[in-house]
């Protein structure tokens, strides 16, 4: 009966995981949105293709800036009052969009839904790390990705019904940036205004950022997270036009193929969650799970049938997606974290693949020129190296100091 106990959630414990939830769902709806309805804001706004691919990447990039950044914040206010924040940035990008017309204008609010994004992931991990016991905080993090698997999938799903409801894809954004205001006000009400400021004096004492840093451990799995970053922004974002291209998919069955990738994503994180991220040797299936991502990615772009695709498509959905449910856990529980490193360790973690993206439309543009479009998206394959790389070097860290 104590071990049941044990492992059911508190009645706080599961509010702060609907509101976690609630605010990883926003956070994808905002990002991805204009992604199906780019030929229609293209139209509207009278850009090109590089211009409307930086209404998407200029979040990526904000995104792992202020997870730099967004850690001194959490240090100073506290991540329940930095998550309120992140939301609040979220609110921003769709007001932009629905009452500016010039293209810089909306461009800036998709900058602030981006440092929405990366605060609000540097305040999650923190939460998780700071209210939930180590036995449990696997479990979060499983719940925690598949929402966030779910979520994309959903917002390829809805973002076209939403449009030919609102009859525009500002309106679209507009709807969502008033619910994630809405949230924002039950976030400050339920947990916000509750919390506590950062304990201890934020001004005198060490940024979280520069302690995390001083970890190695940190940076093993920031570089095995940076190289799988690159390769899953590669595929996730050309592997349409991939399709449609060379292998005579129609774009609407292209479409849906790539969908496919959170849709396997939300079973990698439901199963590799509970199976891996209670494991001492965790290097053994991240590892693994790298390799396999390897093999799927390379079945993508090198199989000719659609089988194939296919089953590479969810074989790289589902590691990927798995691999981080068991990196992010491994992070919080390695030895020397703690709740309050946990904001720049998330930062060095996410950050660094998040800053990097932005040189993926330049590398892919530069190997579609020479090698076509197939040798460009395989190309991609070899950013498994630095992730291998990586989780080993976390292995051989962890033997040395017997974790």
């Amino acid at each position: 009966m104590d071990k049941l106990r044990a492992g059911l959630l508190t009645g706080r414990e599961a509010r702060l995981l609907l509101l976690l939830a609630g605010a990883s769902f926003l956070r994808n709806q905002l990002w991805l949105t204009p992604s199906p309805l780019m030929t229609v804001i293209m139209d509207d706004m009278r850009i090109g293709y590089q211009q409307g691919g930086q209404l998407l990447f200029i979040v990526t990039v904000l995104m792992g800036i202020s997870l730099f950044v967004g850690s001194r914040v959490i240090d100073r206010l506290g991540a329940s009052r930095a998550m309120a924040i992140a939301i609040g940035c979220l609110a921003l990008d769709g007001l932009f969009a629905f009452f500016c017309r010039s293209y810089p204008l909306v461009l800036v609010g998709r900058a602030f839904s981006g440092i929405g994004y990366g605060l609000g992931s540097g305040a999650q991990g923190v939460l998780v790390t700071e209210r939930f016991p180590p036995a449990r905080r696997g479990l979060i993090n499983t719940i925690n990705a598949a929402v966030n698997a779910l979520s994309i999938a959903a917002a390829y799903a809805v973002t076209v019904p939403l449009y030919r409801f609102f009859h525009s894809w500002r309106g679209t954004l507009l709807f969502w940036s008033l619910v994630s205001a809405a949230w924002m006000g039950i976030f400050i009400l339920f947990d916000a205004a509750h919390a506590p400021f950062a304990a201890g004096a934020p001004s005198r004492a060490p940024a979280s950022l520069a302690q995390a840093a001083r970890l190695p451990k940190v940076w093993c799995m920031a570089a095995a997270m940076g190289g799988l970053t690159i390769l899953y922004t590669g595929y996730s974002s050309y592997l349409p036009s991939f399709l449609a291209e060379a292998r005579g998919f129609s774009l609407q069955a292209a479409g849906t193929a790539t969908g496919m990738i959170s849709v396997a994503g939300l079973a990698g994180c439901l199963l590799c969650g509970p199976l891996f991220t209670r494991l001492r040797a965790v290097h053994i299936p991240l590892l693994a799970l790298e390799l396999l991502v390897l093999a799927g990615a390379a079945g993508t772009a090198l199989f000719p049938s659609h089988a194939g695709i296919y089953g590479g498509i969810l074989l790289l959905g589902f590691c990927f997606n798995g691999w981080g449910t068991v990196s992010v856990t491994a992070l919080m529980n390695m030895d020397g974290m703690t709740p309050r490193l946990m904001g720049g360790a998330v930062a060095i973690y996410s950050g660094l693949g998040g800053i990097a993206a932005v040189c993926v439309p330049g590398m892919f543009s530069f190997f579609q020129a020479r090698f076509g479009i197939r040798s460009a998206l395989a190309l991609f394959c070899l950013f498994v190296l630095p992730a291998l790389a990586g989780t080993g070097l976390y292995a051989l860290l962890c033997r040395r100091r017997g974790a």
